[in-house]
């Protein structure tokens, strides 16, 4: 579903299952450049996707204020969003699901698949992402965090 016709006041949160209208939230995206392509980040692989588009911004802002109100009280929330250098450059970091020595992800252009090491570096996509629960981690200092898993399912260069 593309992430402009959803409505936030739908979400419900089960335990720290996310859903909407009773089923999993996957989330199409809007065109997004990756500068960088998929990196890897303590031993797990991420994107992060520059946000130009004001409404999206807005979105996920909301999105996260949502999801804050069903962390944790005490809890960090660690935002998606991540603000980059001096100027504000604002990215959305989408985790990019690994397992068996291989991306769980498919990569398309034009309706043909493309094998699955296909470097996005500097390239406009759409990706559709599969946001799935709420986590909580405590850190070795006793810190409570909380943030929202937000995974790659589609990437579609364009």
């Amino acid at each position: 579903m593309e992430y402009n016709k959803i409505n936030i006041k739908n979400i419900a949160y089960i335990g720290k299952n996310i859903l909407y209208n009773n089923k999993k939230l996957f989330i199409t995206l809007p065109p997004m450049n990756c500068e960088k392509g998929i990196e890897k980040y303590y031993e797990k692989y991420q994107m992060k996707l520059e946000i130009d588009d004001p409404l999206f911004l807005t979105f996920m802002k909301d999105f996260e204020e949502n999801n804050k109100k069903h962390c944790e009280s005490d809890a960090v929330y660690k935002s998606n969003i991540f603000i980059e250098g001096e100027k504000g450059k604002k990215y959305l970091v989408v985790k990019i699901p690994y397992r068996y020595n291989k991306y769980e992800v498919s990569i398309r252009s034009d309706r043909v698949y493309l094998p699955i090491s296909t470097d996005v570096e500097n390239t406009k996509v759409i990706c559709q992402v599969y946001i799935s629960n709420l986590w909580n981690f405590t850190t070795a200092d006793n810190k409570n965090m909380s943030g929202c898993l937000m995974e790659a399912k589609e990437i579609i260069i364009l």
